[in-house]
């Protein structure tokens, strides 16, 4: 089974008559599973999905900051 690791950066917000797309999409080749996603935010914080299911999409929500 082929095994590595895909990066994607994500940029929104390009200019006023535009932006990118939020989304990232990683084609598995011959593989049948994932063994995680991980996301890591700006602010230096982490998402584990762990064994996510192939062939749908996966909502990564940055994390909000609380006040003191």
């Amino acid at each position: 089974m082929p095994t590595g690791s895909h990066l994607r950066r994500i940029m929104t917000g390009e200019s006023v008559m535009g932006q990118h797309a939020p989304n990232a999409h990683f084609g598995l080749g011959g593989a049948t599973k994932v063994d995680a996603i991980e996301v890591r935010w700006i602010n230096g914080t982490t998402w584990i999905l762990d064994a996510p299911a192939t062939g749908r999409y996966h909502r990564a929500r940055p994390p909000v900051d609380r006040p003191r």
